[in-house]
């Protein structure tokens, strides 16, 4: 199973300079919900400082942990998702360099279904 990629959206840039935006980055859909660890971005084309995830699925629950190089990121890790939308923000080791990999790691899967799932974070 893999990751149905939407909306992602680059650094945006005005008059030459990059603007700093607080918002979402990354959509992300998974039809099947399975116990593992996903690529989420095999390599972040600029920096940015993940703020929150926003989570939930169409049924069953499942525990995620966003990671940077294989890094939990601190206060999102272990986040339970149902159907009711769970919010979680990042308090540290949350900043993702140019070349980075972010990953998704879900566990303790049950009957999962459709995972949806929304990183915010600001370009730096």
């Amino acid at each position: 199973m893999a990751f149905t990629r939407s909306n992602i959206n680059e650094p945006n840039l005005g008059s030459g300079v990059q603007t700093k935006l607080n918002r979402a980055f990354g959509q992300f859909t998974l039809s099947t919900v399975t116990n593992d660890t996903f690529w989420l971005n095999n390599y972040v084309p600029a920096g940015v400082t993940i703020t929150k995830l926003h989570a939930e699925t169409a049924s069953g629950t499942c525990d995620l942990t966003v990671n940077i190089n294989g890094t939990p990121v601190t206060g999102i890790t272990s986040v339970g998702a149902s159907s009711t939308r769970v919010t979680a923000t990042a308090t540290a080791a949350n900043t993702a360099a140019t070349g980075d990999r972010l990953t998704l790691t879900i566990a303790n899967n049950v009957d999962g279904v459709m995972l949806g799932i929304t990183l915010e974070g600001v370009w730096s």
